[in-house]
Order: C-alpha cells, then structure tokens, then sequence
C-alpha cells in the first residue's frame, strides 16, 4: 500500500509543469491587493504584534539591566 501511494505521488510531481511564466506571479500579487473583509482583523493581529515585539525588547533591556546590577552587588559583597 505505501508503495502505491509513493508512487502516486511521484507520478503526480512528474506530471506538474515546471515553467513559471509571468501571469502566475500577477496573478499572485493581485491577490494579494484585492481587500477583504478580514483585513482589519489582520492589522489588528499586526499592530499587536508590534506592540509584543516592542515590549520584549524592552524585557530584554530591563533583563540585562537588572543582571548588571546584580553583577556588581554580587563584586562587592565578597
């Protein structure tokens, strides 16, 4: 059976074209352009995913500060 299939498979990669033309990428970025109802779910998604990313990086920054000084009490205690 999984020999069958692989060979399904196979002859299913083989038979598909491998030429590129111009119209499939158009047609792909005008997909892309064409405005949907979702789409202010979407930037919604996007500005709180910049937000998260904001607020890591200055997790991060807090982090390595709170390290820092936990490095130098660290020196003068011994």
């Amino acid at each position: 059976m999984k020999c069958y299939s692989i060979f399904l498979l196979l002859l299913l990669v083989g038979c598909g074209s491998s030429e590129d033309t111009e119209t499939d990428t158009t047609d792909a970025t005008e997909a892309q352009d064409v405005e949907t109802v979702f789409d202010p779910l979407i930037e919604s998604i996007d500005k709180a995913k910049a937000v998260e990313d904001i607020v890591m990086q200055q997790k991060q920054q807090m982090d390595e500060a709170l390290k820092k000084m936990e490095g130098e009490t660290d020196d003068s205690d011994q």
